[in-house]
């Protein structure tokens, strides 16, 4: 009896966590992993500091918002914005200046369709929590087989327990809220260069406000490319939007056009020369579009300039390929030049007088492109 009283004594006495069983390494990850997977609305606030190999400190600061339900995400620092909401990725960069990069998707937090819109967003997928809430790589360091389960620190008031994971070359450690289960603050250290997270984090309940994911462009031009957001002023990709710059080439074989009596509505240029090997597929495809178009009864007409080579050189290459377009000779490179040509194949889609696409290069999707391209400025 007397044993009894004792140990009714000590469980009114003791504290709950002297009680319970202590939670092993694979329950403080599921609890982590459920927790981000019910977490349907998340904003945070975090400071980044980043220490490079040669001891220079770096620190930025990183704002993300996330609505499941409404599939909405706003990712944002200083000198970057995100925004995905309502079908649409924009991203705007404060060294870009007076333009935004917009694209249509089908599901803003496709983590793909997002790293499709930004190149660098891979490397915030290191940022754990927003890994977490999109189902990306942190899977891998939860998951892997040397993930150990470490004690809270001595000056930690909140007594966070941590995670530690190594894959590869990287080290990761978690501190976990034990009230959430998310994730406070995390660690780094990859190829010898530290990062270490400090969080200040608010998950909210009910409907976020819509000035979260609100993305003001103000009077910044919206791009259909990275590449023309990106590019540098004077690249041809700006030429987007603005007059034609005048054009009055010899044909090869005689005659000369002028691009200001062209007879149709839309005149698509293409920068060649017969050395470059892209050049080659390009035209290919110029002249199936050419086909296409004439079989459709298309206005629209196309023209092969050619990159100051002579006739003697330009000749047979025409008539090894049963070129068809009519090929235009800028002997003194002139034309090129006021189209801003540094890299061929170049095509060039005027209409009425104004450019509206510029494609540097050439990829299967260039002429899916320049078709639809075609199509819609023949219907407005």
């Amino acid at each position: 009896m007397r044993t009894f009283w004792v140990l009714a004594f000590l469980c009114l006495i003791s504290p709950a966590s002297l009680l319970a069983e202590p939670l092993t390494v694979g329950q403080v990850r599921d609890q982590v992993l459920e927790a981000y997977k019910k977490c349907d609305q998340y904003v945070v606030a975090k400071t980044i500091q980043i220490q490079q190999p040669d001891g220079t400190p770096q620190q930025l600061t990183l704002y993300i918002a996330f609505d499941r339900v409404e599939k909405r995400i706003a990712i944002h620092t200083d000198q970057l914005r995100l925004v995905g909401a309502d079908g649409h990725i924009r991203l705007a960069a404060t060294p870009v200046g007076k333009m935004y990069y917009r694209k249509a998707v089908e599901n803003p937090l496709d983590p793909v369709a997002i790293s499709r819109s930004w190149p660098m967003f891979p490397l915030l997928l290191w940022v754990p929590d927003l890994s977490l809430l999109l189902g990306t790589e942190m899977q891998l360091f939860l998951k892997s087989d040397s993930l150990e389960l470490l004690p809270p620190r001595a000056d930690d008031p909140a007594a966070k327990p941590g995670l530690q994971s190594v894959v590869g070359d990287v080290t990761m450690t978690l501190w976990i809220n034990p009230k959430t289960w998310l994730i406070a603050e995390s660690q780094i250290h990859a190829q010898q260069t530290q990062m270490r997270f400090t969080m200040e984090q608010t998950v909210l309940s009910g409907p976020l406000d819509n000035s979260l994911f609100t993305f003001d462009a103000g009077d910044a031009k919206p791009m259909d490319s990275l590449r023309e957001m990106l590019a540098p002023t004077n690249s041809a990709v700006h030429l987007r939007g603005k007059d034609a710059p005048d054009l009055v080439l010899e044909k090869l074989g005689g005659g000369t056009f002028d691009l200001a009596k062209a007879s149709t509505k839309v005149v698509v240029l293409d920068f060649w020369a017969t050395w470059c090997g892209p050049c080659r597929g390009a035209l290919a495809e110029l002249e199936e579009l050419n086909t296409w178009a004439k079989e459709k009864n298309l206005d629209v007409s196309f023209y092969a300039v050619n990159q100051q080579e002579s006739i003697e050189t330009i000749q047979p290459f025409v008539e090894q390929h049963n070129m068809a377009i009519p090929v235009l000779l800028d002997s003194d490179g002139l034309v090129s030049n006021a189209y801003r040509v540094e890299a061929i194949p170049q095509s060039v889609i005027i209409k009425n007088g104004k450019i509206i696409r510029v494609n540097v290069g050439f990829s299967p999707q260039t002429a899916k492109q320049m078709k639809a391209d075609i199509l819609e400025s023949l219907s407005e």
